[in-house]
């Protein structure tokens, strides 16, 4: 008995699904894409679907670059947002007023050392430096050192490197101040201009505080 043969044809809906189709049939067969549309081979048709493919990851990797891209300009911009509300120190518009005792030898060396870094600064030499300190809110003993000063609003407290007031002053947060708890060994005003070994402290207005600077 012959047995008869014939080549496989199915007319299909969609594209997406003549592919499919195709896949399991064979590698060349002609395949009708619809009523009135052209017979199209099975190699036109993976030729079609691969450039829809790689048309829709072209296309997903552009929105991906202009997202990045988005983001990138969008942290520029804050950035420089940030950095328009900072206005520079102006050092000689202020006055520091330093608060110590006549015969400390080291709160004389923080005066000298401040007014070498730009700072104009008015000593005053008081025997009752304590109610200066209680005065400007500064009354836990764990915060107090040999002298108190003032520079526009701010309290600083002790042996604070001078790179601190002048990152306090610009970015002013709300605070009342910033302290060196007693007398650092290697800070400006003892034993070296370079800090080492202390921390700077931050104070609020209910005495808390926290981390300003670690040496």
């Amino acid at each position: 008995m012959m047995r008869s043969t014939h080549n496989f044809s199915r007319t299909v809906p969609t594209l997406a699904l003549s592919v499919v189709l195709l896949s399991a049939c064979g590698n060349n067969e002609i395949v009708s894409t619809g009523a009135t549309g052209p017979e199209l081979t099975t190699s036109q048709l993976r030729d079609s679907a691969g450039q829809n493919g790689t048309a829709a990851t072209g296309n997903a990797q552009a929105d991906s670059a202009q997202v990045a891209a988005g983001d990138v300009n969008a942290k520029a911009a804050n950035e420089q947002g940030a950095n328009a509300t900072k206005e520079p120190i102006d050092l000689a518009s202020l006055t520091m007023t330093v608060y110590k005792s006549p015969t400390c030898g080291c709160c004389s060396g923080w005066v000298d050392y401040m007014q070498a870094e730009g700072f104009a600064v008015n000593s005053v030499d008081t025997d009752d430096v304590d109610s200066i300190k209680t005065k400007y809110g500064l009354t836990s003993p764990e915060l107090k050192s040999c002298h108190t000063a003032i520079v526009d609003g701010y309290v600083i407290e002790g042996h604070v490197p001078a790179n601190d007031v002048k990152r306090l002053l610009t970015e002013r947060p709300s605070i009342v101040g910033l302290t060196a708890p007693g007398m650092p060994m290697m800070s400006p005003g003892m034993s070296s201009r370079i800090p080492k070994d202390y921390d700077v402290l931050a104070v609020d207005d209910r005495g808390r505080t926290r981390v300003w600077s670690a040496y």
